[in-house]
């Protein structure tokens, strides 16, 4: 008969403690902000050991043991050096308090202490990573409503006023240094309102169609790896080359199934005739890429861009569909592919009649590991065709309409990622030819 473990089995109880002694003396405790450049991969590790981490912190921390140590471990990734990590971490808790509101759950969280409560609202004063400081903010948002909050700033207790002035004093210095244009991105991301009698700083709630960014999966601000240059309509773009490395943990930004439906919609410029991957959703191990797109190599004048759709178990990547284009080298190229149940659709500068290609995929969802990594200009280690070029626009929309709408006259402001157009001359698409798929 099979013994099937349960949440109070003592083996199980074993196994978490172990896991806990792993965690505490891993990289997440012992980072030191000023050792040598993360190697490839890294981020990855760090971000698959953050989530086993946050399950013992903060998800349920009623089935491990060790206080102190899931204490401790939960300030560590609230000061970790990587800003991926931060973010995780902050995604994760205001993950659980949605949830606890849901479940209408009045108590105070079991990781809720004074020291973690410190940590969150010191980082609402010195958080730099964008990003992460409009996730804190939300996550004191939800705080706030629950009770009168302590702004701490090391042994002083800050007025919510003098928070307030140093939040829009932060704001207008991210005006001068980056422009209007990225100054309205971040106001559109943290804006200021009064909620239960306190200062609080919440998100706007964005509309689904707005997807996910560029500077969302590479950093914003991107690192050094990622020079910026000028791109198109003197919008910035950043370089990717072979020493680039990227990766994140996909359900950090995606849903899970993943859309059934989508629009994958970039602006680059390639530099190189060497084909590469520009975009990819991957598996755990990095072997299969279940959503990407890839250049070819360019032969003659021509190249193509392949589309990569895999289900969830299959032991390869599979080549949904390509399309044959002229060569993108050294040339600001804006497309798009779009995908609706059983066709692939690919929209190229607007000056083209878009291409449609039938792909076979089943009615299955397509749900994405735990461990599933998500990258731009590669697909992880496995995969050594890394795209070498500048990438001004990068999206992940869940509409396929998003495509449709690449080069309306007005950009579709609101589904704009911050990044530019690159185009003077803007048209609708021409109604669509169908094709076979070319092998």
């Amino acid at each position: 008969m099979r013994h099937v473990l349960s949440f109070s089995d003592p083996g199980v109880s074993v196994l978490r403690q172990t896991a806990l002694s792993v965690l505490m003396a891993s990289e997440l405790i012992t980072s030191d902000p000023s050792s040598a450049p993360l190697g490839p991969g890294t981020t990855q590790y760090l971000l698959s050991l953050a989530q086993v981490g946050l399950s013992a912190c903060v998800r349920f921390p009623d089935r491990w043991r060790g206080f102190e140590q899931r204490k401790q471990l939960l300030d560590s990734l609230l000061h970790s050096p990587q800003y991926e990590v931060r973010d995780l971490t902050l995604e994760g808790i205001l993950r659980k308090l949605h949830e606890e509101e849901e479940e209408e759950i009045k108590s105070s969280p079991m990781w809720l202490d004074e020291t973690t409560l410190s940590d969150l609202t010191n980082m609402a004063v010195y958080e730099t990573h964008h990003q992460c400081l409009a996730k804190v903010l939300q996550v004191l948002c939800v705080l706030s409503s629950r009770g009168e909050l302590s702004w701490k700033n090391g042994a002083k207790t800050s007025s919510q006023m003098e928070v307030l002035m140093h939040l829009l004093t932060l704001a207008q210095n991210f005006t001068h240094r980056l422009g209007d244009r990225s100054a309205r991105l971040h106001r559109d991301r943290v804006s200021v309102g009064n909620f239960s009698g306190t200062f609080c700083f919440c998100r706007p709630q964005r509309e689904k169609n707005n997807g996910v960014s560029l500077l969302q999966l590479i950093g914003d601000p991107p690192p050094d790896i990622f020079p910026e240059v000028d791109g198109p309509e003197n919008s910035p773009a950043y370089l990717f080359g072979p020493d680039s490395t990227t990766g994140q943990l996909a359900r950090a930004h995606l849903p899970s199934p993943f859309y059934r439906n989508f629009a994958l919609i970039f602006n680059l410029k390639p530099t190189s005739d060497d084909g590469g991957i520009i975009f990819s959703i991957t598996d755990s191990s990095q072997q299969v890429i279940h959503v990407g797109v890839k250049l070819s190599d360019v032969q003659g004048t021509e190249q193509n861009v392949i589309f990569y759709y895999s289900e969830p178990g299959a032991k390869q990547s599979y080549e949904a569909a390509r399309f044959r284009v002229p060569s993108m080298k050294d040339t600001w190229n804006r497309f798009a592919v779009a995908v609706k149940d059983n066709k692939a659709m690919f929209y190229l500068n607007c000056d083209a009649e878009h291409q449609v290609i039938r792909i076979e995929r089943s009615p299955d969802e397509m749900v994405l590991e735990a461990g599933a990594g998500i990258f731009v200009g590669q697909a992880g280690g496995e995969h050594p065709e890394k795209f070498q070029g500048a990438i001004s626009e990068l999206r992940v929309v869940g509409d396929p309409r998003a495509a449709e709408r690449l080069c309306e006259e007005d950009d579709d402001s609101d589904m704009a990622s911050g990044e530019g157009s690159g185009y003077e001359e803007t048209r609708r698409p021409k109604p669509y030819k169908e094709k076979q798929q070319s092998t």
